[in-house]
C-alpha cells in the first residue's frame, strides 16, 4: 500500500477545521441577531442618554430600562427594547 500524501493528509484535516469555524460563525451571526451577544460602546452610550432623558419618565421606557438594571450585561436584545420603548415614548409626545 502506498502512504497517503501530504495534501490529502493535510485536506483532511483542513476541511473539518473549515467547516468547525463556519459553524461558529453562523451561530454567532444567530446569537448577534437574536441579541444574545453584547452591546456594543455606542449602543451603551445611547441607553445612557435615555435614562438622563425626559422620555425616561415614559412607562415603556421605564419597563425597558428596568430590564437592563436587572441584566447580568447589557446585550444587544436589551438595547433593542429600550429602542423600541424610546419610540413609543416619542411617537406618544407628538400626540401630545
Amino acid at each position: 500500500m502506498r502512504a497517503a500524501q501530504p495534501s490529502r493528509r493535510l485536506s483532511a484535516l483542513a476541511i473539518p477545521a473549515l467547516m468547525a469555524a463556519g459553524l461558529l460563525s453562523l451561530l454567532w451571526l444567530i446569537a448577534f441577531q437574536l441579541g444574545y451577544t453584547p452591546a456594543i460602546a455606542s449602543e451603551r452610550e445611547f441607553i445612557a442618554d435615555i435614562k438622563t432623558s425626559p422620555f425616561a419618565s415614559h412607562p415603556a421606557v421605564q419597563r425597558a430600562l428596568l430590564r437592563v438594571e436587572s441584566a447580568p450585561y447589557v446585550s444587544r436584545a436589551d438595547f433593542q427594547a429600550v429602542e423600541v420603548a424610546f419610540g413609543i415614548a416619542a411617537k406618544a409626545s407628538l400626540h401630545d
